[in-house]
């Protein structure tokens, strides 16, 4: 099913799916963990959200912790954040991490864990991840144009579809 909104002129669609606490399935806890964007370039700063619930019989509730031990780790597991952080009435935890300019290029994972690391599974209690990588220039534009601003469902419109090289060429 699908989640409509609408304000004024503007409608927003999303399917909750990907917003139902479902990130983590680990054991006795329910997370979604998110940053504002998926890639970032070394020296850039990552905005990142976890929000957290506690599996109790078959619902979530908030979490009863006053604390969740973060660790935002490069693919090489080396970890550029590892400490404890406060959680919010809400069950959220959010911070700010600025990259280094020699940041390894790859996937990071951003941890969640009831406690610093150990091997009791049921610690674990959250993840999400994002990439860093290098900047690489664009070698051409594709604009599209619709015909119209908004249709409805089932509602066909034409499209012009305008790839060109930058230096003018089509693609």
């Amino acid at each position: 099913f699908w989640v409509l909104a609408t304000h004024g002129d503007d409608v927003a669609a999303v399917t909750p799916g990907g917003y139902a606490l479902s990130g983590w399935q680990g054991g006795r806890w329910s997370s979604y963990v998110y940053t504002d964007r998926p890639v970032y370039r070394p020296g850039h700063v990552v905005h990142w959200k976890g929000i957290l619930r506690a599996r109790v019989a078959n619902h979530l509730e908030l979490p009863k912790l006053s604390t969740i031990h973060v660790t935002i780790a490069d693919q090489d597991d080396h970890a550029l954040l590892d400490k404890d952080m406060p959680l919010s009435a809400a069950g959220n935890v959010a911070g700010d991490l600025t990259l280094p300019a020699t940041a390894t290029l790859g996937y990071y994972n951003i941890r969640l864990r009831n406690g610093p690391a150990s091997d009791d599974p049921d610690a674990d209690a959250g993840n999400g991840s994002f990439r860093v990588e290098d900047y690489r220039k664009p070698e051409y534009q594709v604009r599209v144009s619709p015909a119209k601003a908004r249709l409805l469902q089932g509602e066909t419109m034409p499209v012009v579809i305008d790839a060109r090289y930058f230096f003018g060429e089509p693609v």
